[in-house]
């Protein structure tokens, strides 16, 4: 080999060291940035959590993992049609990844998109190394009971109640399953179901306002004062300062001035 020859062979071998060490510096620089958005993410600093994950996209925007948090960072300021482009940037470079089709899921559900919501909750399931299906199917309950699909959207919560229950880390679910199950119960004035399911939420989770307030309005409907008055209590002493308490409190004193 010529002289020439070997010097061109070098100058490429010292470009392509270098274009390495570039690369590994900037999926370091990224990895640091996207560990310092989620941190913010966690504790809820939406603006912070956003400003770091672009300067990791800046870095590696193919990342997936990375696309996925900035969705949340979007979504958690409420640009929801940001995050749908991150969720869909994340599924499109990890096809399988369940968490982010079910994010997307909730994102366009979130815009009124139910029927692409229901699709990309659909996706999320397809994945049998799902480790949290029961988050997709109380999200899919949602979006077909805003879709006013009853049977359906009861079934689906039934689905995210039977996978989650054995879960201690998936209480939550089960609570909220229950709980917007005894609202699509009320909605269509199917009482004694809605008492039932609300019931098994505040069971499974005491502290847990919400539903209490339901409950009231159940009994209320199938005239049980006793007991509206009862779970009207319940509300005011977990969150005395909410919305429920305060209409919980005018229920009170109605039934008051009613039965003497």
């Amino acid at each position: 080999m010529s002289n020439m020859l070997k010097g061109v062979a070098l100058l490429v071998a010292l470009v392509a060291t270098g274009c390495a060490h570039t690369n590994e510096q900037a999926r370091s620089e990224a990895a640091f940035y996207t560990k310092l958005g989620i941190s913010n993410l966690v504790s809820q600093n939406c603006t912070e959590a956003l400003r770091y994950l672009l300067e990791a996209e800046k870095r590696n925007g193919d990342d997936a993992e990375l696309q996925n948090s900035l969705g949340l960072a979007y979504y958690c300021k409420e640009e929801h049609f940001l995050a749908i482009e991150a969720y869909k940037k994340a599924v499109a470079l990890k096809p399988d990844f369940s968490e982010a089709w079910n994010n997307l899921g909730a994102a366009f559900a979130t815009v009124g998109q139910y029927d692409n919501a229901l699709t990309a909750f659909d996706k999320a399931l397809e994945n049998l190394l799902y480790a949290t299906p029961e988050r997709a199917w109380l999200n899919k309950g949602d979006a077909l009971a805003a879709r006013f699909d009853s049977q359906n959207a009861a079934a689906a919560y039934d689905k995210a109640i039977s996978l989650a229950m054995p879960k201690p880390q998936s209480r939550d679910v089960v609570c909220v399953a229950y709980n917007r199950q005894g609202a699509l119960h009320m909605r269509d004035k199917r009482y004694h179901l809605a008492v039932r399911s609300l019931g098994n939420a505040v069971k499974l989770c005491p502290k847990y306002a919400e539903p209490y307030a339901q409950l009231s309005n159940a009994y209320l409907r199938l005239g049980k004062r006793k007991e509206a008055v009862q779970a009207c209590d319940k509300v005011q002493s977990l969150a005395p300062d909410s919305a429920d308490a305060q209409a919980c409190s005018r229920v009170v004193n109605y039934l008051n001035i009613k039965g003497r």
